[in-house]
């Protein structure tokens, strides 16, 4: 009996979500091998265009002339996606220093009632 359609689960990545680190170190790994971007985004499992930002965004910028040509590290951009993450996001209001004499007064009225 030939099936056409099988139920195995692949490991399929989700379409918009983030690079993971394990991905940027694939990302790296094949980069190093000398890989085109359009071979790494195929065995990574996204756009070429994400592999072209990813591998832009993750290596410095040159210093001077002498030396050797950095280079991309899935650690110094996993850093930078964490920082900018941080600061993508809406501080809470709570935290703020304004907040706390209603914060106090809250909870006066919560261990009274």
């Amino acid at each position: 009996m030939d099936q056409n359609h099988f139920d195995t689960d692949e490991a399929v990545r989700k379409s918009g979500s983030h690079l993971t680190l394990a991905e940027r170190g694939m990302i790296q790994a094949l980069h190093k091998k000398g890989m085109s971007l359009r071979g790494i985004a195929k065995s990574v499992g996204c756009a070429h265009t994400t592999i072209y930002y990813e591998l832009k965004r993750g290596t410095p910028p040159r210093k001077s002339n002498r030396g050797r040509v950095p280079g991309y590290t899935a650690k110094r951009e996993q850093e930078a996606y964490t920082a900018n993450r941080k600061r993508s996001k809406r501080p809470c209001k709570i935290a703020r220093d304004d907040c706390e004499p209603f914060i106090q007064w809250m909870c006066e009225r919560i261990r009274k009632d």
